[in-house]
């Protein structure tokens, strides 16, 4: 997480560090302006439409990130805005996106560490299994948590839906034997 600062205007964010394998479909179907996410440059960013309007910023103007390193030091960035992206409005308050060789360098990381990595299914429906072969196979240390896992309540409250949905179905069909 880093803190974006432009003249007086401050926010908080999420930096993302995407490379080349990227579902970069989805992000391409989200970008406001023109901009190829093959030619995405270190100290670039793509932000989001919110922090855009909040910043008054531009694509091509410059801002600067604060980090917090490893050893509790504020790291200084500046990053030019490559790109603006516009999807909901929880992501477009949380993320921005930048080359993953970026992060790897404010965070003196080796070209194989991660923070998070993110795995994208084609079938939902199989998240348990996979998540369970992904520890199978990770070391001691690390662990795999599903969707379902670090969200639990909202997949709690979106299953309650379902049995409301059945519940009003069911009323809704004895009062219509009732009134014939």
């Amino acid at each position: 997480s880093a803190i974006i600062k432009k003249d007086n205007n401050i926010k908080t964010i999420i930096l993302k560090g995407i490379n080349e394998n990227y579902e970069k479909n989805i992000l391409e179907e989200l970008i406001v302006n023109q901009l190829n996410l093959k030619k995405i440059k270190k100290n670039e960013i793509i932000i989001s439409l919110y922090h855009a309007q909040k910043l008054n910023l531009k694509s091509g103007e410059n801002c600067t990130f604060y980090f917090l390193s490893q050893n509790n030091n504020i790291q200084k960035r500046k990053f030019k805005v490559a790109g603006i992206y516009n999807a909901n409005p929880l992501f477009n308050q949380t993320y921005c996106f930048t080359n993953k060789e970026t992060i790897t360098k404010i965070n003196n990381w080796q070209s194989n560490q991660h923070n998070k990595y993110e795995i994208t299914l084609n079938k939902f429906h199989n998240i348990t299994d996979v998540t369970q072969k992904i520890n199978d196979i990770l070391s001691y240390n690390l662990i795999a948590k599903s969707l379902k896992k670090r969200f639990q309540s909202i997949f709690n409250w979106i299953n309650l839906f379902d049995k409301n949905i059945l519940l009003i179905f069911c009323i809704m069909c004895f009062i219509c034997v009732i009134n014939m």
